[in-house]
């Protein structure tokens, strides 16, 4: 029933969102997101590095014990699963992995705040768009922080911290921290209220330079709910939704805008 609810909402999505080629907009935010980061190309070496370690632990049968904190898993509900499962359903794919790349490429956040390593692709992806900036990547399963942390070793990405503690326990220390325009990646617990008090938590620190992208914003009707909520928020001052990611930026005067994106 969910899957029918999905596909009926990625229809209307597809039948009613605004196409990003040749997208008329007067606000210099959405401007700079639609023809800056949205119909960009992405290439380069470091993205086939991260799309070799992909490949790699696609096709790695161990097994690793999951500690899930947050709304768990549809397609796997076992507490222990294979990485390469792990890999082709948890990992963000080549597309939106693009996206996040192109997006601390070109806004070139002094911060990046993931919640939710997993097995580092989407960690990847956001810190080789800009080497320069600090990513803390926070992550609740050691087994999985483990693997990931290697593979950052491994693949000569020095820029990047990962924080083996539960999402509530790492997030309020590290906002502290933040002195500068952060761009914050929202995954791996998909619980309204706890969405919603991440979202706080962010925007509480965020200056005008600031982005958060959620993740899997219809991965439940929970979500979504987090989801609308977040976007009226008065603090937000431009959103975006592409069906599976919401992007929200601070950086607008003016009307409260919110655009749907054909992506």
């Amino acid at each position: 029933m969910a899957k029918v609810k999905l596909l009926f909402q990625y229809l209307y999505y597809k039948l009613f969102s605004k196409h990003a080629e040749g997208f008329r907009v007067d606000t210099a935010v959405i401007y700079e997101f639609v023809f800056h980061v949205l119909n960009k190309k992405s290439n380069g070496n470091d993205l086939e590095r991260i799309e070799k370690y992909r490949e790699e632990i696609s096709n790695n049968n161990n097994f690793i014990e999951i500690t899930d904190f947050g709304a768990g898993s549809k397609k796997l509900p076992a507490t222990t699963r294979k990485i390469r499962d792990i890999a082709r359903t948890g990992s963000v794919n080549k597309k939106f992995g693009s996206f996040l790349y192109r997006c601390t490429k070109y806004y070139k956040p002094q911060y990046v705040i993931e919640l939710g390593t997993s097995l580092g692709i989407s960690t990847l992806y956001l810190a080789a768009g800009n080497p320069q900036a600090k990513v803390f990547s926070i992550e609740g399963n050691p087994k999985a922080a483990k693997i990931a942390s290697e593979n950052f070793i491994k693949s000569g990405f020095e820029n990047i911290k990962i924080i083996n503690e539960k999402f509530d326990d790492a997030l309020p220390e590290l906002i502290k921290k933040l002195d500068n325009n952060f761009l914050a990646f929202v995954d791996g617990n998909h619980r309204k209220e706890s969405v919603l008090k991440y979202f706080d938590l962010l925007s509480g620190k965020a200056n005008r330079q600031s982005i958060v992208i959620f993740d899997d914003i219809r991965w439940s009707s929970e979500m979504f709910e987090a989801w609308n909520i977040i976007k009226e928020k008065k603090e937000v001052k431009v959103s975006v939704d592409l069906f599976f990611m919401g992007i929200v930026f601070f950086s607008s005067s003016g009307d409260k805008q919110h655009f749907v994106i054909d992506f």
